[in-house]
């Protein structure tokens, strides 16, 4: 499975938020695009999925921004991934309805979709919260994107 560009980008757009939001901070669209490197336009395609899933909000006014709409230790990375992905799976969904000679169905059991639980298990025990300590555990005192 390769992840979108849309995708990682979401990811580091909420880990960006969490991190501005904690001083009670709301990053306007401009800066999150200027911080991230994205051009503005290509941000609020994301933001639009984000807000429509419940995991951001707009806040309007001089004063408005981004913020996150939940705790981040409440968002889960499998649930970003899968927003944006589909169901999280390393075999296309689309190979699975077709007919299998045995070496593939064999393959598929026992290869394929144990490393998708693996992975949709890891991905499932990640939050937020636990990116942003990383980070902070890995760069001193700031978090760095």
């Amino acid at each position: 499975m390769k992840l979108s560009k849309k995708t990682i980008y979401a990811v580091q757009i909420l880990i960006q938020l969490a991190v501005e939001n904690s001083g009670d901070r709301v990053p306007h669209g401009r800066l999150l695009a200027k911080k991230l490197e994205i051009s503005e336009p290509y941000l609020e395609q994301i933001m639009i999925i984000l807000r429509n899933a419940g995991l951001v909000v707009a806040e309007r006014g001089c004063n408005g921004g981004y913020r996150l709409n939940r705790r981040p230790e409440d968002t889960i990375i499998l649930n970003v991934l899968e927003l944006f992905e589909g169901k999280f799976n390393i075999v296309n969904e689309s190979l699975k309805k077709r007919k299998y000679t045995n070496m593939e169905r064999f393959l598929r059991e026992n290869l394929w979709d144990r490393l998708s639980c693996v992975l949709r298990n890891c991905a499932a025990s990640i939050s937020l919260q636990d990116l942003i300590e990383k980070g902070l555990e890995n760069s001193g005192s700031e978090y760095m994107i």
